[in-house]
């Protein structure tokens, strides 16, 4: 472990750098902050390049056996006071550890689909915390891969990695241009692109979401943008009570996600026998087939 003893130490004044989206994308590395944090990046296998300590942590009961772990990863360990990890830090308690993370991102191209996937696409989701929110959400729900487009928030920023509470190590997240980018990878993938809308489409749950599909969340103030609207083969909603604002785009998020899932359980548990379904749809609630239309009505958030 090397002692480092001033905050003008080069290592240091680098990854100081790292809290700035443009030296994120030259680099290709980020910064992560705590053990929890730390600790899941490890169990996902992500490469920490190095990590600065203090003398706390060190000392403390979790030190060890995290040390220990980063040490056999080869991750570059440095003692630091504690003022110095407050110079790296984006949090004012930052628990006695910062490290430096390759990047965990990729390019659309470069993700690899399975067969029948659940994917979440995230057009022009600018709020941090609901992006790091929903790819926690993905992870938790068993999604395959999250894939953002144009305007979204970039997902390592440090508010946005937080956020995500480890899931950026456990769940695939692809970067992606303009929306139309996106719909020909889907296509030619056999992927249905499905639309989150605000008043409009069909109910969530009278909708039967594809085997493999892909779940559009759009920006918070403008919802889905045309071109995403356009692309996608259908629109569901998400039924809410006369007056009430819309949810945010979070929120949505994790609601369409579990529904998808519910459904995917609830026909596996059909198709080998546990469970048979008590009644059938009627016609009326069963989701129309072709490519969405109309107008968002209001102020779509989701």
């Amino acid at each position: 472990m090397r002692l480092i003893t001033s905050v003008q130490n080069r290592a240091i004044r680098e990854a100081r750098k790292l809290k700035q989206g443009k030296y994120r994308q030259q680099q290709q590395r980020f910064l992560i902050e705590g053990t929890r944090l730390v600790g899941a990046a490890l169990r996902g296998n992500a490469r920490v390049s190095e990590a600065f300590v203090t003398q706390a942590l060190v000392e403390g009961p979790q030190g060890a056996e995290l040390l220990s772990a980063l040490e056999s990863r080869r991750a570059e360990l440095m003692l630091i006071p504690d003022e110095a990890l407050r110079e790296v830090a984006d949090t004012e308690n930052p628990q006695g550890i910062v490290a430096v993370v390759e990047s965990v991102v990729v390019p659309l191209m470069d993700l690899k689909t399975r067969h029948t996937p659940l994917l979440l696409v995230l057009d022009g989701v600018a709020d941090p915390g609901n992006v790091g929110t929903l790819i926690r959400t993905a992870w938790s729900q068993g999604t395959h891969a999250v894939i953002l487009g144009q305007n979204c928030c970039d997902p390592l920023n440090p508010k946005a990695v937080r956020a995500t509470m480890g899931g950026l190590f456990h769940v695939p997240v692809a970067i992606s241009g303009a929306a139309e980018e996106t719909a020909r990878f889907l296509k030619s993938r056999d992927i249905t692109l499905v639309g989150s809308a605000t008043g409009e489409g069909v109910v969530c749950d009278r909708f039967n979401f594809p085997k493999a599909v892909a779940i559009a969340i759009g920006s918070e103030v403008r919802g889905l943008s045309p071109a995403m609207r356009d692309a996608a083969a259908a629109l569901v909603t998400i039924p809410e009570q006369r007056g009430a604002e819309s949810l945010n785009a979070a929120a949505a998020g994790a609601v369409l996600l579990y529904e998808a899932m519910r459904q995917r359980r609830v026909n596996r548990a059909q198709s080998t026998g546990r469970a048979r379904p008590s009644t059938k749809r009627p016609p009326h609630e069963r989701p129309q087939k072709g490519r969405a239309t109309g107008q968002p009505k209001g102020r779509p958030k989701s």
